[in-house]
């Protein structure tokens, strides 16, 4: 066979190959399901028509839900084809190549058709002449996730300091109680002063700023509100940061030197939020409590000479005491019932002041009147007078011209 006729062999099969990949990839395959739920990369283990086994890397999601159903079926899954290099990969030894980016096709150029010995025979020509490997006859015999390959010679690999602490990080401290404390933070470049202060009562973040200013790591910065106050817990600033927690990564925006805030206060305070990058705690403090509220002192109510009633005193009324009065003036027991003393005699009666005792209250906001000493006095006098006048049957008739006539019987 000549030159030119393999050249047209190759290109034909090379030409059936494309085709074959791009039909499968329009067609789909049941497959393509299963890769939805099945991890990546993992490592499959072929066997070949002669018994030669060989392990590769899969990545490509498709093939790897090819892989996985022929694992649990036939073990055919379709003809694997990768790019072929030296070295056993971290998975392929005893041999000494691997392939790389493997996926599965349904039709390949029988070229790179051949078995693990074929290439262990005569590996140079496979890497120069043939490039990649892809036996038909292998078939899947074992599945497994891929571990990670570490490199013993390899050197250690610094952690990230912007990377969230974990749970062997010097920074996750034992959060303690969940009492306040005030820390503070240096900004800017170490031992310049310049410096602020913040409450914090997040337990983690306690825990945090403890480690950094015990250890002298950096586990963070605090991220919190920026408001206006005055000698406060920020002495000398005239500003505080509210609700501060330690954070890992925030905007730049709100980053800046505790003096850079105090030269432009009021942008800041607009602004509403700091979170100071370079901050590093550096002391740790109870947060001491607030001074007792001094509470007003009522003096107790001077004495007076007011008597205090007794509660059986104020539901009883005191009985009225009989006064003893003397005769009223201008008026002798030798004068007779019902005659009244001459007006313009000096002897006549005068009204005088009397001690008049406490009305008790009736509760319908009036008084009960009582009589006593010449009150009883007169009302005897005028009930005798009508008791008269009706045993001598008279009949006393108003106007200028009254007669007086007496009733037969």
């Amino acid at each position: 066979m000549g030159r030119s006729e393999r050249c047209r062999d190759g290109a034909r099969w090379l030409l059936i190959a494309l085709l074959g990949v791009i039909a499968s990839h329009l067609l789909g395959s049941p497959a393509n399901v299963a890769a939805q739920g099945t991890p990546s990369p993992i490592v499959v283990t072929w066997q070949t028509s002669d018994g030669g086994i060989f392990r590769t890397i899969v990545e490509d999601l498709d093939a790897i839900a090819r892989i996985t159903d022929a694992f649990g079926g036939d073990g055919i899954a379709g003809v694997p084809i990768g790019t072929l290099l030296a070295g056993d990969g971290g998975v392929n030894a005893p041999h000494a190549w691997h392939l790389e980016n493997v996926t599965i096709a349904d039709m390949t150029i029988e070229l790179c058709d051949g078995t693990p010995a074929m290439i262990d025979d005569d590996l140079e020509t496979w890497l120069t002449s043939v490039g990649s490997f892809c036996p038909w006859s292998a078939q899947v015999i074992a599945v497994e996730p891929l571990e990670p390959v570490i490199d013993p010679t390899a050197p250690p690999v610094e952690p990230d300091p912007s990377a969230p602490p974990t749970d062997d990080s010097p920074c996750a401290g034992d959060p303690g109680s969940d009492e306040a404390v005030i820390v503070t933070f240096e900004t800017g470049d170490p031992g310049d002063g310049d410096t602020f202060q913040a409450v914090l009562t997040d337990p983690q973040s306690i825990a945090r700023a403890r480690s950094e200013a015990e250890l002298g790591v950096d586990c963070g910065f605090p991220n919190g509100l920026l408001i206006a106050a005055q000698g406060a817990t920020n002495t000398p600033h005239a500003w505080e940061l509210r609700d501060a927690v330690y954070a890992d990564m925030t905007i730049e925006a709100c980053s800046a030197r505790a003096s850079e805030v105090d030269a432009n206060l009021d942008y800041w305070l607009s602004y509403g939020r700091y979170c100071p990058w370079s901050a590093q705690a550096i002391a740790v403090e109870p947060l001491a409590a607030p001074p007792p509220v001094p509470t007003a002192t009522i003096p107790a109510p001077a004495p007076t000479d007011v008597p205090v009633l007794t509660p059986s005193e104020v539901a009883a009324p005191a009985q009225p005491t009989a006064l003893t009065q003397p005769p009223m003036p201008g008026v002798t027991p030798e004068q007779p019932s019902g005659s009244v003393p001459d007006s313009s005699s000096d002897t006549a009666p005068r009204a005088t002041a009397q001690p008049v005792a406490a009305l008790p209250n009736t509760g319908s906001g009036g008084a009960i009147v009582r009589f006593t000493g010449n009150g009883w006095w007169v009302i005897g006098s005028i009930a005798v007078g009508v008791c008269v006048l009706l045993l001598s049957g008279r009949r006393i008739r108003s106007g200028s011209s009254a007669h007086v006539r007496r009733w037969s019987p």
